[in-house]
């Protein structure tokens, strides 16, 4: 997210694994970082050398010196059919003319064919409540596995139809 606060020439692997400690520094203090901040420094430290890692795998898989992204941890709220729902989009990119792609990161291993949907579930109810935004037409959904073990992306184009399918879904 910070990385995006640079301009575009200094954003690089190294500037971004920068970020890592002192921003696990600021959040460790959030109450809601309690239960993580009082593990043993050892699984502290495990746990930054690994987002460490991955911050600079995500560099193979997309250079964020070449985009801007039209918003970064965006807070949705809305309704679904007639199911509240909120959370919070890492990134979305602008498509022109008023396209959109939502982007999510994930750390862990990519899905098996079988278990796609199921995963791609929670990034297509984003795309469904930022659809209901007036002048905003989501185009794509993208699932970014920064894991190195695990790298790799899903994409998958949106349309009115599976727009309409997803809000029955999430409603149901």
């Amino acid at each position: 997210e910070k990385i995006f606060d640079l301009p575009p020439s200094g954003r690089t692997a190294r500037s971004a694994v920068n970020l890592v400690r002192p921003s696990w520094t600021a959040m460790s203090v959030d109450p809601e970082a309690a239960p993580v901040a009082a593990l043993p420094a050892r699984k502290i430290e495990a746990m930054l050398t690994d987002t460490e890692e991955a911050v600079r795998n995500w560099f193979t898989l997309e250079d964020p010196s070449s985009f801007e992204p039209v918003d970064r941890e965006l807070r949705v709220k809305t309704t679904l059919k007639d199911a509240p729902m909120r959370g919070i989009i890492d990134r979305v990119d602008d498509l022109g003319g008023g396209r959109v792609a939502i982007v999510d990161y994930k750390t862990g291993k990519q899905p098996r064919r079988d278990f796609k949907d199921e995963t791609l579930l929670p990034i297509r109810i984003y795309a469904a409540a930022m659809s209901t935004k007036p002048g905003v037409t989501v185009d794509e959904v993208r699932v970014i596995y920064v894991s190195p073990e695990h790298q790799g992306e899903i994409r998958e184009a949106v349309t009115k139809a599976s727009i309409a399918d997803t809000k029955n879904k999430f409603s149901a």
